[in-house]
């Protein structure tokens, strides 16, 4: 049983001490990150042959698209550096060209603002793919053509 002295010392103790209410804890809702927005692309043009790259036990896939003005984004004038690891093979497995037009749809990583030669600056946004349509396909020209050209 507690002595009276330590009994009045606990009741003071807890008199002193803040409230329920001074305390606050954040609900689980609240620790985790928002969920990054997806984007979609419509009618970018490929301007360079995308690269397939082995990176360490998967592969990397990477393409620069131009996303040029349309009707519903006239102001819309962006580079794109498109990256995909998990969507790698699939992103492969449609053999963009130069010239290609495609729908994108991704998530944005960053913006990157290169300074030219000229003195101009070019923004690049980067964005993870995470689907790929091919709208229309640029002429391709079969290697009986290519050498008919290169043999003159």
């Amino acid at each position: 049983m507690l002595s009276l002295p330590m009994l009045a010392y606990i009741v003071g103790k807890l008199e002193h001490e803040p409230s329920e209410q001074a305390y606050q804890q954040l609900p689980f809702g609240e620790w985790e990150q928002q969920p990054i927005e997806e984007i979609t692309l419509d009618h970018c043009i490929v301007t360079s042959p995308p690269t397939y790259t082995k990176n360490g036990k998967g592969y990397l896939w990477e393409c620069i698209v131009f996303a040029p003005p349309d009707l519903f984004h006239q102001q819309q004038n962006d580079t794109y550096h498109l990256h995909a690891s998990a969507y790698a093979k699939e992103a492969h497995k449609k053999r963009l060209q130069p010239g290609d037009v495609v729908l994108l749809t991704g998530t944005p990583t960053y913006t990157q603002e290169v300074t030219l030669q000229s003195g101009d600056t070019q923004i690049i946004n980067h964005l993870n793919v995470s689907a790929l349509t091919i709208q229309t396909r640029a002429q391709r020209q079969t290697i009986v053509v290519f050498d008919a050209k290169n043999s003159k």
